[in-house]
């Protein structure tokens, strides 16, 4: 069975065509890239780890085949929702320096 791959964000030509998947970003990337940015952000406060993990719930609803449908032109959907809760029931704490 082929494992389904997950985009974060799909990629066009000048001309607004969709260019081929290889082109396109995969959720598993964004959500490294952007885990790891917004650590850099929170460094000055001491909440890399925090930040890291939040940033990388920030599309997990991304991972659904609604979410699959808008990459191709569909309907808008909320896919930042589900990350939230996840990080909001996680209860994380960040302890801000002064």
């Amino acid at each position: 069975m082929k494992s389904l791959t997950y985009y974060a964000h799909s990629a066009q030509d000048e001309l607004g065509k969709l260019l081929p998947y290889e082109y396109w970003q995969t959720l598993q990337s964004h959500s490294i890239n952007v885990g790891e940015m917004e650590a850099e952000f929170a460094r000055i406060f001491g909440a890399q780890e925090q930040a890291c993990q939040t940033g990388k719930l920030h599309d997990l609803g991304k991972y659904s085949e609604a979410f699959n449908r808008r990459l191709h032109g569909g309907p808008s959907v909320d896919h930042a929702t589900v990350g939230a809760k996840i990080a909001k029931n996680a209860c994380f704490r960040v302890e801000v320096k002064v």
